[in-house]
This record gives structure tokens, sequence and C-alpha cells, in this order.
């Protein structure tokens, strides 16, 4: 089991939306792969796509102050709880120990808590096949050149040594893919590689 980072508020088979309130330091970061329960019991796994930072009303406030010390910025940054809302892609799901890189049956249900993955977890997916890359071309409304990037850079960097032919197959994938989108194709291995 991962680290908890929050709460889902709403969601579909897609995506999900949820929040929290952390510590800078502790804000998910867009990429990452988390993962929630769904109330059947399976795992829903995703990449984060959006991550807010929300306002609230210590914050607006403080910005009509005249004069506001930059000590009292930064300790208001840096110290306090932050209200945190991230977008989650979903592009599989593991049940009965069996993963697949397809929507599950049913979205996780409000309130279901959503964790970091495990190394392990990450490597598990990544044997399990490039569907997902599929799914986040196709779901609407994401940046999923950006999100197709940072997650198989991430995948790989976990992979270690094996991260490298994990990239060129991915890479091979990607090009059946987009065969007809040679531009769209071109820019997420450029991605891909910086």
């Amino acid at each position: 089991m991962g680290q908890e980072i929050g709460r889902v508020l709403q969601a579909n088979t897609t995506n999900f939306t949820a929040g929290c309130r952390m510590m800078l330091q502790d804000i998910p970061s867009f990429g990452d792969f988390v993962r929630v329960i769904a109330q059947d019991g399976s795992i829903i796994y995703g990449f984060i796509y959006n991550v807010a930072i929300q306002s609230d009303p210590t914050v607006r406030q403080l910005i009509t102050a005249p004069d506001l010390p930059e000590e009292y910025i930064k300790d208001q940054i840096e110290n306090r709880l932050l209200p945190v809302e991230f977008s989650v892609a979903v592009v599989g799901y593991k049940r009965r120990g069996l993963i697949r890189q397809e929507p599950p049956p049913q979205p996780p249900l409000p309130f279901s808590v959503v964790e970091t993955s495990s190394p392990e977890e990450i490597e598990e997916f990544a044997r399990s096949g490039f569907n997902f890359l599929r799914t986040l071309l196709n779901i609407p409304g994401i940046p999923s050149d950006d999100v197709i990037a940072v997650a198989l850079r991430r995948i790989a960097g976990s992979l270690g040594k094996e991260g490298h032919y994990f990239l060129v197959d991915a890479g091979r994938e990607l090009t059946k893919l987009l065969y007809q989108d040679t531009a769209r194709l071109e820019g997420i291995l450029r991605r891909i590689k910086s």
C-alpha cells in the first residue's frame, strides 16, 4: 500500500477528481501513478493529469492586505495546509490478481482513499502491456500527450536497467497508434527524451 494523498470527490469510469489539504512539499505531482479501491474490492489505477491549489478565505484576505511582510507570505506558503484538488485519468484496474488496462466496471465512490502506487505495482502494471496508451490518447479534455510522456519516463525510472527497453517498446506501440499523426507522435517522443 502507498501513502494516502486524498479522497475522491467525484468520479466516472474514465477519470476522477480527488481533494485534500496538505503541506506544500507533500502535494502530488502531474504524472504520478495512483490507486484507489473500488466498492467491489478491485484496485483502480490512474495517472494524475491536473493538480490545482485552491484559494480559501485566508488567502483571499491576505492578498488584499497592504504591505504584507515577505516573511509572513513565506510562512503561509510553507507552514499551512493548502487546499488541493487533483484529477486522475483512469488507465486500468486489478481484480482477482489480474490487471486489465481498460475502464473499470464502476468508478470509485466519493470519499474513497486515493494512494500513491508502490514501485512493485508500477512494475506489475508496466509488464501488463501498453493498452493504457490508447486509453490516454482517447480520454477527451486531458493533456494526454504530456501525461503519456511523463508517465512513461516515471515508469521507466522505476524499472531501473529495464527502463530503457520499456521506453523502446512504448515508442513502438505509440508508432502503431499514431502512424497517421506523425507530428503528434514526434512531439510525444521528444517529450519522453527530455
